[in-house]
């Protein structure tokens, strides 16, 4: 017990050291951004890595990436808010902030986030009841995972919605989305959630096949036992003790019947360490709910009797009212059994009170739900109907968009038709001319060689006749030797 205390603060301590390591890198370069924007991010990572539960801080947040345009910053700094608020009981101020931080992601198309937000949506309704709307909200995140190939998330989503499912009593519809998500965590490598898939088909077969439920139940505590996380590790040993505790309640045969009692206390008491290592009083309350109960079975009531009352100190400090009711009526079996007459009918008429104030609660939380579901309903109503015009208005800008889009198109079209013309008329215009010029040089060629072969033909003519003239006598010539002959 004490080297188990040891090394779980020392796990503690080494996380703790591990997780200040990040944060004061993360402040460092906070300090030495240049930009108002990359602060804003740097503190909402901050926020994110020292995991800060304090509203003021998001608050500010919020406010500063408001101011300065930072939409995807502030649409998560008032999903924080939400979950905060939700987490402290402010359930119609945390449908406030999802829903605003929804229109934002919406708007900036920013899908990974927006699923995240709509699953804690859901997560709020499932609180107050609202378990159809619940399904709504895991299925519309469900889808944007698959949009978006986002198979962690995708996973998880499943999960929610087997979760839902296993709520209402339609544990088979339940079964078939489990194991959808343990087959993505499987092909992810995400051991975490393999562990954690494996516990919920271990409660899916609890009642109906333990055999398998506890083959369920052991697999995802070998993994939590690798990867870390006692206060899971503890629920999960108390999971497998409850397997054997139905086992146990089922047997005829007293000694297989007192097997699985021990085997139930076993499972028990290691998860009743971890959990006093941990200081878990919640824990701690159902580990004693639990073995006083393996106890009753075996009739060993004193044993029974001296765990119940610890487990109702434990239920009572946490406000675990459910279980205080539980452990009422436990007290009074095994009060009655032991013929302490007196003790059985206080723990009756506790149990009794306790049943009526639960009931009663859940009548005015049912009215008060009823209430809640009308202006949940109103507002998103409202939301759908305004995002409905913005998308209207939407389509009408993207139509006219592409109508001018397309005027431009064809202008464009008719400008490069007409440009290819003219380009086209214009080198065939200078085709023409050239050809025209080189005519046009042929015919001055063929000028300058007639004239030449002419002025050739006239020298050669000239030259006859001077040879012509040179050869024959002229007229005067023999004109003269005409007369000389005659006298």
């Amino acid at each position: 017990m004490k080297h188990l205390l040891t090394l779980i603060l020392l796990f503690a301590f080494l996380l703790s050291l591990s997780q200040k390591r990040v944060v004061d890198s993360i402040l460092t370069l906070l300090n030495n951004a240049n930009t108002d924007t990359a602060k804003i991010r740097l503190r909402y990572v901050c926020g994110e890595a020292a995991k800060i539960y304090r509203i003021s801080f998001w608050d500010s947040l919020a406010n500063d990436a408001q101011r300065l345009g930072a939409e995807k910053y502030y649409a998560l700094s008032l999903n924080n808010i939400g979950y905060m608020q939700d987490n402290q009981g402010k359930t119609s101020d945390a449908f406030d902030m999802y829903y605003k931080s929804m229109e934002i992601l919406r708007r900036i198309g920013d899908k990974e986030n927006l699923a995240s937000t709509i699953n804690n949506l859901g997560i709020v309704y499932k609180r107050q009841g609202m378990m159809q709307k619940a399904l709504e909200c895991y299925f519309e995140s469900r889808k944007i995972r698959e949009d978006i190939n986002d198979k962690h998330g995708l996973a998880y989503a499943l999960s929610n919605i087997a979760v839902i499912y296993a709520t209402l009593g339609e544990r088979e519809k339940g079964l078939v989305y489990d194991l959808q998500a343990l087959k993505i965590r499987e092909e992810i490598g995400d051991k975490e959630g393999v562990s954690q898939s494996l516990s919920n088909l271990g409660v899916d077969y609890i009642y109906t096949e333990p055999t398998k439920a506890l083959d369920y139940f052991i697999r995802s505590l070998k993994i939590r036992r690798e990867i870390g996380g006692a206060r899971w590790e503890a629920a999960t040993l108390n999971n497998i003790g409850f397997v054997f505790f139905t086992l146990a309640q089922k047997e005829k045969d007293i000694a297989m019947q007192k097997d699985f009692v021990a085997k139930a206390l076993d499972y028990y008491t290691q998860s009743e360490k971890i959990s006093v290592g941990l200081a878990d009083k919640n824990g701690l309350s159902y580990s004693y709910y639990y073995i006083g109960s393996a106890y009753m079975i075996t009739k060993e009531y004193q044993k029974a009797e001296q765990f119940l009352n610890k487990g109702l100190d434990n239920a009572k400090a946490t406000n675990n009212l459910e279980l205080v009711k539980n452990i009422y009526d436990r007290l009074y079996k095994t009060y009655k059994s032991q013929n302490k007459i007196a003790n059985a009918l206080e723990m009756h008429e506790q149990f009794k009170f306790m049943t009526d104030s639960l009931n009663t609660r859940d009548n005015r939380n049912s009215a008060i739900k009823k209430q809640m579901q009308y202006d949940f309903e109103k507002k998103e109503t409202l939301a759908k109907a305004e995002q409905e015009k913005k998308d209207t208005i939407t389509k009408e800008e993207t139509k006219k968009k592409n109508m001018i889009l397309g005027f431009i198109t064809i202008g464009f079209l008719v400008m490069a038709f007409f440009a290819f013309y003219v380009f086209r008329s214009l080198r065939t215009t200078q085709k023409q001319k050239s050809i025209i010029e080189d005519q046009k040089k042929i015919v001055e060629v063929q000028k300058i060689m007639v004239e030449e072969k002419q002025k050739e033909i006239l020298d050669s003519i000239h030259y006859a006749k001077r040879i012509q003239d040179s050869l024959l006598p002229t007229d005067f010539y023999i004109d003269r030797e005409v007369k000389r002959l005659k006298n």
